[in-house]
């Protein structure tokens, strides 16, 4: 009789921490969410055809709070908020923007592999980038700034553009007009 209490009492709890992952509330997403996705993150997809997940909490339609998502081998892959919605029962996702610090990371050592800042309106904030650049990233334990150097060409160059900022705020506009993506 014990092993029946104890099993319907765990049954119980599990259904009860399982209540409300991927429901909807009035036709929208509400809630925890693990969406799987494909590999531009336009559509949800079977867990065995994604190349990414995503771990979010919704309020009535739209993201809340830090959004993480991973690569399908559990490792990191990016963080940061989402202002895009609603996202409705049976519609299409609507375009992803994000705000804030976004942070990318790398597969093989989930170190920060680059970050940018975005406006509310999803832009990226080039003054805040270049002026808290390091400032902020430097903080966090994932970032490694020789990895980081080390990834690429356009590296050095950004962490030159660091230095210069720090030492003469009034550059930044002559940094920005050089930007090849202007508007992104």
């Amino acid at each position: 009789m014990k092993k029946v209490l104890f099993f319907i009492y765990s049954l119980t709890f599990i259904l009860s921490c399982n209540q409300g992952i991927n429901s909807y509330k009035d036709g929208k997403k509400d809630g925890k969410w693990i969406e799987y996705l494909n590999e531009d993150f336009t559509n949800e997809v079977p867990k065995d055809s994604a190349k990414y997940y995503r771990d979010i909490f919704y309020e009535n339609g739209f993201p809340k709070g830090v959004v993480k998502d991973y690569y399908i081998s559990g490792k990191p892959q990016w963080e940061g908020l989402i202002i895009s919605g609603p996202y409705l029962k049976d519609q299409e996702r609507p375009k992803t923007k994000s705000t804030g610090l976004c942070i990318w990371f790398d597969e093989k050592t989930a170190l920060i592999r680059d970050w940018s800042y975005k406006d509310d309106q999803g832009l990226i904030d080039y003054r805040r980038y270049y002026f808290s650049g390091y400032d902020d990233i430097e903080k966090d334990k994932r970032f490694n700034k020789g990895f980081w150097l080390a990834l690429d060409k356009e590296n050095p160059l950004t962490d030159n553009a660091f230095k210069e900022t720090k030492k003469n705020p009034m550059i930044l506009a002559d940094i920005i007009d050089e930007l090849p993506f202007k508007g992104i």
